[in-house]
């Protein structure tokens, strides 16, 4: 079955944040901040944020993009959940960007320019078309797990 056909999408994180705050009022997202504590009471009214650099701030919602070890992640669920302690799982992944062109010529054009993912035995590959250059240009992305 195609990607087409999938509704599925995938692109670089760093890429993805940045257009997205392009959507937002400048004064809403903040990056680069380390959250100390929040309470939010479950009433309805904004939660309240408390940063290491002293500020505060109130928000509908709170999304944590603060990594494997969330801070976010170990506030909201408590220092007991087992979530809230991520630990290396002996999986490693190795990722090559590469031009469009030669992903075509190794793989073929209909994998090249759609998400594709190949399983097998202990490893997985998951190639897909990104923008990844500054210029926009088309790249084939693919990392193989195992």
């Amino acid at each position: 079955m195609s990607a087409r056909e999938l509704d599925y999408w995938e692109c670089f994180r760093s890429r993805f944040l940045r257009e997205m705050a392009t959507y937002l009022p400048e004064e809403v997202a903040k990056f680069g901040k380390q959250m100390e504590s929040y309470v939010d009471d479950n009433s309805g009214e904004k939660a309240v944020l408390r940063f290491t650099d002293g500020s505060i701030a109130e928000a509908d919602a709170v999304i944590g993009c603060d990594g494997i070890h969330s801070r976010t992640r170990q506030m909201l669920l408590g220092d007991t959940h087992q979530a809230s302690h991520a630990t290396y799982s002996h999986k490693v992944a190795y990722c090559a960007v590469v031009p469009i062109a030669d992903g075509i010529s190794a793989i073929g054009g209909d994998k090249t320019n759609n998400q594709c993912t190949h399983m097998g035995p202990n490893t997985h590959i998951v190639s897909f078309p990104a923008s990844y250059a500054s210029n926009h240009d088309k790249s084939l992305s693919t990392c193989v797990c195992v």
